[in-house]
């Protein structure tokens, strides 16, 4: 079993990782004014579009604030397919 305090300090890094990666989300997607792809910002930062498709959700919500809009599908750039697209509201 785990001790609560092994617990409680994992909840916190990764509560701090989330913000982080939230963070480097929302830069890198204000770069793309047509906007980009759960892949596409994933290829960018390195990241696996599946952790890019949480924050995104999370930037969309009420709780993230509404900073991300979906402004569509297209081709994405990455897979080949099509995809929604994702640009920071202004």
């Amino acid at each position: 079993m785990i001790a609560h305090s092994s617990a409680i300090a994992h909840r916190r890094h990764q509560a701090g990782s989330e913000r982080t990666q939230r963070a480097l989300v929302l830069q890198t997607l204000s770069r793309y004014k047509s906007g980009r792809t759960n892949s596409e910002i994933a290829a960018v930062l390195g990241l696996p579009a599946s952790t890019v498709a949480a924050r995104i959700n999370h930037l969309k919500s009420p709780r993230g604030g509404c900073k991300v809009i979906e402004a569509g599908r297209r081709k994405c750039r990455v897979t080949g397919y099509t995809a929604k697209v994702h640009k920071v509201v202004r």
